[in-house]
């Protein structure tokens, strides 16, 4: 709004008054929400899962051919490749419960 007359200098050389600042809120703010199981740190994408399973199918296939040559270190390695399908049979499928549980979340959210 302009002003019909001119403006007086002030002594710290400003023509308006100082800013004001809202005072700062100390130890206010809410802390983040605690960690859940299933959370997004647990979060795969489909692709990781993907490459999981193939990965565990692969792994089963070279067990059951090293079980059928029929000898001691063939049974080792045939075992042990079936534990390790096992294992990354387990983890594919928490990545799909988590991912589910995400989904589910993110609808209810939504839909909130």
């Amino acid at each position: 709004m302009p002003r019909s007359y001119p403006p007086e200098p002030e002594e710290s050389g400003f023509l308006e008054p100082p800013r004001r600042r809202p005072p700062t809120a100390v130890a206010t703010a809410t802390p983040p929400p605690p960690y859940e199981p299933g959370d997004y740190r647990g979060f795969r994408s489909a692709t990781r899962i993907i490459a999981y399973s193939v990965l565990a199918t692969l792994f089963g296939a070279c067990s059951v051919a090293a079980l059928s040559t029929l000898s001691p270190l063939g049974y080792f390695l045939g075992g042990a490749g079936l534990a390790g399908t096992l294992g990354i049979s387990m983890k594919v499928r928490t990545a799909l419960r988590a991912r589910r549980q995400w989904r589910q979340r993110r609808q209810y959210r939504r839909a909130a």
